[in-house]
């Protein structure tokens, strides 16, 4: 397996995506106003994104820390 590959499946994996669902309450709002408006959905959605790259950085920041923390 290619190096670069085995880096990109490491850090997805560190990024915890079983915890992405969570992210999704950022439709609860625009879902629950009822609105149909275009803009509104778009901004949720990017909301979406940045909550799942922040968190899935914050998850490997924390990683990187307890690593340090960890060793014997």
């Amino acid at each position: 397996m290619n190096l670069n590959k085995q880096k990109i499946i490491f850090i997805a994996k560190g990024m915890r995506p079983r915890q992405i669902p969570k992210n999704i309450l950022v439709f609860t709002a625009p879902l629950f106003s009822f609105s149909i408006d275009y803009q509104v959905w778009l901004n949720a959605t990017y909301a979406f994104f940045a909550f799942c790259l922040i968190s899935g950085s914050t998850y490997l920041i924390n990683d990187s820390c307890d690593l340090f923390h960890n060793k014997p």
